[in-house]
C-alpha cells in the first residue's frame, strides 16, 4: 500500500512538473509570437492578434482533449459495470488507511474528521451515494 502511495506522489509531482514547464513554454510562446508582431504592426493590433492565436490554440487543444478523453471514457472503470462501485471501492480502501491513521494518533484523526465534514458541509448540493442530490435539512 505504501508502495502504491508513493506511485501516486510521484505521479502528481511530475503532472505538477510538466505542467509547470507547459506554462512557462507557452508564456514564451506568446511573447515572441508578440515580439514578432510588433515589429510588423502597432504594439495594441499585435497584442490582440497574438491573444487571438493563443486563444485559437487553447481551443484546439481543448477539443483535442475533450475527444480523447470521451474515447477512453468508456474503458475508465477497469470492467465495473457502475462509477459507483469504483468510489465504493475508492472509499472501503480510504477507511482502511485513515482507520490506521486514527488508532494512531486519534487526536489528529479527530480534527481530520471535522475538517472533512465541514468541507462537506459546504457542498450540501452534491450527490450523495445513489446518485440523487442530498435534500436539505430545514
Amino acid at each position: 500500500m505504501r508502495n502504491l502511495i508513493a506511485r501516486i506522489a510521484v505521479l502528481l509531482a511530475s503532472v505538477f512538473v510538466g505542467t509547470i514547464a507547459v506554462v512557462v513554454a507557452g508564456a514564451f510562446l506568446c511573447l515572441a509570437l508578440y515580439s514578432f508582431l510588433a515589429s510588423m504592426m502597432a504594439p495594441p493590433l499585435a497584442g490582440l492578434a497574438a491573444a487571438g492565436g493563443v486563444l485559437v490554440l487553447a481551443m484546439i487543444i481543448v477539443i483535442v482533449a475533450n475527444g480523447a478523453i470521451g474515447k477512453s471514457r468508456a474503458n475508465s472503470w477497469g470492467g465495473l459495470e457502475n462509477p459507483w462501485d469504483a468510489g465504493v471501492t475508492l472509499g472501503s480502501a480510504a477507511a482502511g488507511i485513515f482507520q490506521a491513521f486514527a488508532s494512531k494518533k486519534p487526536r489528529a484523526a479527530i480534527l481530520t474528521g471535522l475538517a472533512v465534514g465541514f468541507i462537506a458541509g459546504l457542498f450540501p448540493q452534491l450527490p450523495n451515494g445513489n446518485g440523487k442530490k442530498a435534500k436539505k435539512r430545514e
